[in-house]
């Protein structure tokens, strides 16, 4: 059939006639005559003819032969008012659309369904569920599409069900166990996915931006809405074939994809067994990509951020994070994990739902204890219409969920916090942002507020106040930005934690008449020499230390570690626990004992160079070497002397999930330290380098620092009263830590996962290798 009458033969154009919108995208009209017209936002699209191939498909498919073209720069948008005409009922709904994207980001919104396409071309869908009172946003992979391509995606709702068709064939079929409806408020938007409803104004346009928002690249023919499921004749029009295909290839990815469906239902029946199952499936999935750690905690697929809440109850370990997948951020429950001993996570059902008027938006940091009754407890910040509040929540089954909540801090902005109670008083402490707004070097305010009961709360003051950075390097240190911040008591000294861009901390003292936290130096010291967003979370005490004492264990988030298998992503990781301790004016961390249950092989110090030949055993300290190979010390049989310029001493070991313990005394060296993820010609590595000219150590080489701060990768050299330089690392795939003397750098590599060499090297004298262990290590699961 030609062109032309193809343009004029209705029999190839799908009717829009009893749908509820339709938008066909060479105007702002509504083609369905119901008036539901379009306006233009930000920077406005462009309608553009098509041409060819492209017009011809539009035309056959009841486009007009125009579309609208997207930039990431606006987004076409109806009234408020005729948000809510897209409705489930017991004849279903369904969505069509006609799009070829350029680029990851948002497709459409609408209050019960938005879709958004994440890297790789994964096609997201946000939902929205409810039960009874209790409403909800889930995000749904569905399968990828390929960019710069053509699709025709359907979306029918029938009773129970969600099918998504692409260009006529079955994509996806998704049981749904919860009532589609609506969770937000808002407009419909074509070319963007957003929140609109949120009521916290503070933030600066683009950090809104950048959490609650994702712009469409690329072209869009057609939008159109049906309050009914359309039959799959119309779906076949819409998508100009004359039979759907509904066989849906079996695969490993596609099952992974559906245990994550399927992980949503089971943690909404609070099935244990089965979301430590699905877990475990989607790990032994997830671990094909090369650069995923096999013993840090990450999620099984999507990000793993904050630990948002990190307690020990009745002997398990529980740490919360958000759950998400596209949006970091936004409309997010948080996920939870239970362990018995820090190490061997288990998946758990979603520990806390964003499901109320109070956090539908999202709920952030939460800071677990015990009540006044003996029951587990949080108080979190919740984004919903009220804006950001602080909530009490309660958990009636062993932290399993937490149902029972009440908002508690309304009458100020929430961000962050640590609650605790001294004697009969409790005390919160939370952060005041002012975004720069503050007068001369003032930054942040933590303000500090008591309660007797924790439902009622009076604000009593500024705790502390951040100050801007004197030469910034970024709007977070022009601003003197904080959030996160803890009030840690360590015998008669306090320890004041914030999360500072990057973030620090200040011993001093806390003033309890005053309340105020007085700091004994005016700079803050870095919790973390590498990481430079290390959202952390030191809430977590046990009795575990030397004779049965307590200990106090950090959590940390470290963020720029990403990867996907097919597309499914998975992002960011967990440090090890760590224990802390104080000494002087140094918060020391030490990984906790518990990660040696993942030691397997052993290498000790004569199997890293006796079972190469790499030393002569029969030269005295002191003696010329002109072999140019390290040698033993017969009066000290454990030392070993590393000269400068040797190398290739430990050829044999190799390995990227492995630890590292070696115990140095610099002796004549200028310089020595440790090569990690060395490349076969040997020309790239890491290098973990003590400086005893300078007094520092670093971490350089091959290693990805994702924030402009100068100082990242160098930190005070500790040196201890023996004269002794512990270096522990641990190796995990993408990921390391190093500890030096109880200082950190966390950190990722951008090694290839062929770089697996080992090396020591002493520059400028003579360095004193006095021990050295290392392991292979074990995956924290079995998969």
């Amino acid at each position: 059939m030609g062109l032309e009458m193809l343009m004029k033969d209705k029999r190839h154009k799908p009717s829009f006639s009893d749908s509820v919108a339709a938008w066909q995208l060479g105007d702002l009209k509504d083609s369905s005559g119901r008036n539901h017209d379009l306006v233009t936002v930000r920077k406005p699209s462009r309608f553009v003819k098509l041409v060819g191939k492209e017009l011809k498909a539009s035309l056959a498919r009841g486009g007009d032969g125009h579309a609208a073209k997207f930039a990431r720069t606006g987004w076409l948008s109806t009234d408020e008012i005729s948000g809510s005409i897209l409705k489930n009922s017991s004849t279903g709904m369904s969505i069509s659309c006609r799009i070829k994207a350029d680029k990851p980001g948002g497709v459409f919104r609408t209050n019960i369904f938005s879709l958004n396409i994440h890297d790789g071309g994964l096609l997201i869908g946000w939902l929205g569920l409810g039960i009874g009172e209790r409403k909800w946003y889930v995000q749904i992979p569905f399968g990828k599409i390929e960019f710069n391509k053509w699709y025709d995606l359907v979306f029918r709702f029938k009773p129970g069900m969600l099918e998504v068709f692409a260009n006529g064939s079955l994509m996806d079929s998704v049981r749904l166990g919860q009532e589609p409806c609506a969770v937000s408020t808002g407009s419909i938007m074509i070319g963007g996915w957003r929140i609109l409803d949120l009521s916290f104004k503070a933030f600066p346009e683009d950090t809104v931006d950048g959490i609650y928002s994702a712009l469409f690249t690329g072209l869009i023919d057609h939008v159109a809405l049906w309050n009914r499921a359309i039959t799959d004749s119309e779906i076949g029009s819409l998508s100009a074939v004359k039979k759907l295909n509904r066989k849906i290839a079996k695969s490993a990815w596609r099952k992974c994809l559906k245990d994550y469906q399927e992980f949503h239902e089971a943690s909404v029946d609070k099935d244990i067994k089965k979301c430590e199952k699905l877990g475990l499936a989607m790990r032994k999935f997830m671990a094909r990509n090369p650069h995923r750690p096999t013993y840090h905690l990450t999620a099984p697929i999507g990000w793993l951020l904050d630990p948002a809440g990190s307690f020990c109850y009745k002997g398990k370990y529980h740490v919360y994070s958000y759950r998400n997948i596209f949006s970091m951020l936004t409309c997010n429950s948080l996920d939870h994990y239970v362990s018995d001993d820090m190490i061997h996570w288990k998946d758990m059902p979603v520990g806390v739902w964003a499901d109320s008027d109070l956090d539908r938006h999202g709920i952030w940091l939460a800071n677990n204890f015990i009540d006044d009754k003996g029951v587990p407890s949080m108080l979190y910040t919740a984004h919903g219409p009220a804006g950001k509040i602080g909530v009490l929540a309660r958990s009636h089954d062993n932290m399993l969920s937490f149902n029972d909540k009440e908002p508690v801090i309304t009458g100020i902005t929430h961000h962050d916090g640590h609650t605790w109670k001294d004697g009969d008083t409790w005390y919160t402490i939370t952060t005041r942002q002012f975004f720069g707004k503050g007068t001369g070097d003032k930054g942040d305010s933590v303000i500090i507020l008591s309660s007797n009961d924790i439902e009622n709360w009076t604000e009593r003051g500024e705790l502390f106040r951040v100050k801007k950075f004197k030469r910034p390097m970024d709007d977070h240190q022009r601003w003197g930005f904080t959030e996160f911040p803890y009030l840690i008591p360590f015998g008669d000294k306090y320890v004041f934690m914030t999360g500072t861009h990057p973030v620090m901390y200040w011993v001093g003292r806390f003033d309890r008449k005053d309340l105020k936290f007085i700091p004994d130096h005016d700079e803050g010291k870095l919790l973390d020499y590498l990481n430079p967003l290390h959202c952390f979370s030191p809430m977590t005490v046990d009795s575990k230390g030397p004779g049965g004492s307590q200990r106090r264990i950090i959590y940390a988030m470290y963020l720029y570690l990403s990867g996907n298998v097919e597309a499914l992503p998975w992002n960011g990781i967990h440090v090890l626990p760590r224990v802390l301790t104080l000494e002087g004016e140094y918060l020391k961390q030490e990984p906790v004992p518990e990660a040696r249950s993942l030691r397997g092989r052993k290498y000790s110090i004569d199997d890293c160079f006796l079972q190469v030949g790499r030393f002569r055993r029969n030269r005295r300290a002191g003696t010329d070497v002109s072999a140019r190979r390290p040698y033993l010390d017969e009066i000290n049989a454990k030392t070993i002397y590393i000269e400068t310029g040797m190398k290739n001493l430990l050829r044999e070991i190799k390995g990227d999930a492995v630890e590292i313990i070696a115990d140095f005394e610099p002796g004549s060296a200028k310089k020595f330290g440790l090569k990690v993820r060395i490349s076969q010609d040997g020309k790239k590595f890491t290098r973990i380098c003590c400086d005893m000219t300078k007094k520092i150590f670093s971490v350089g080489g091959g290693i990805n620092i994702r924030a402009p701060y100068k100082d990242l990768g160098k930190g005070p050299l500790l040196i201890e009263k023996d004269g002794k330089i512990r270096i522990h690392v641990f190796l995990d795939k993408g990921c390391f830590e190093v500890f030096i003397n109880g200082l950190t750098c966390s950190g990722s590599f951008n090694a290839d996962p062929e770089n697996t060499g080992l090396d020591i090297f002493s520059d400028g004298g003579t360095a004193e290798l006095k021990s050295m262990d290392i392991w292979q290590m074990k995956s924290a699961w079995k998969i």
